[in-house]
């Protein structure tokens, strides 16, 4: 399949098993004209423009602080969300994020052990090394990452102090 015509087609050809939710998408997309310069494109492109310049915009009025202005001593490293929950407008505005353990949740019928659950760290453009810092830390500090039982050690996992 090259096409999102071919994937159409290929759905109505197979329907019973293709189509459980329909492809209301796939048909509206198929409309569009896509090639350089044409409404549909600038129109996208314009679209994009403003979602990029709001979410940067509201990610930084978060990061500057109560009074607004970056740089000042009220400013934030980082935003933490639970899971990757809301790490999702950082992703659209190109800010980086990064995942750590952050406990586990005890087991809810039928799962029968705790399931682990994370935290997200989130900064501004650029601010990776901050992060990595303070996610490093977090995970010193909760000693909340715990390798699966299942997983074997591997002679890495431990060094040899001289």
């Amino acid at each position: 399949m090259h096409t999102l015509g071919d994937i159409i087609a290929f759905n109505n050809a197979h329907a019973a098993v293709a189509l459980k939710y329909g492809q209301a998408i796939f048909l509206a997309a198929d409309q569009l004209d896509t090639s350089p310069g044409s409404a549909d494109t600038q129109r996208y492109l314009a679209d994009r423009a403003q979602d990029l310049a709001l979410t940067r915009t509201g990610l930084d009025a978060v990061f500057n602080g109560p009074d607004g202005i970056e740089g000042t001593d009220d400013d934030f490293d980082a935003i933490l969300f639970p899971q990757n929950r809301g790490a999702g407008a950082p992703a659209k505005a190109g800010y980086p994020s990064i995942v750590v353990a952050g406990g586990f949740v005890p087991p809810v019928a039928p799962v029968a052990s705790p399931t682990p659950f994370g935290v997200t760290f989130s900064g501004r453009a650029f601010s990776e090394p901050r992060l990595i810092a303070l996610a490093y830390a977090f995970e010193q500090a909760t000693k909340h990452r715990a390798p699966p039982a299942s997983a074997p050690p591997l002679p890495t996992d431990s060094v040899r102090r001289r």
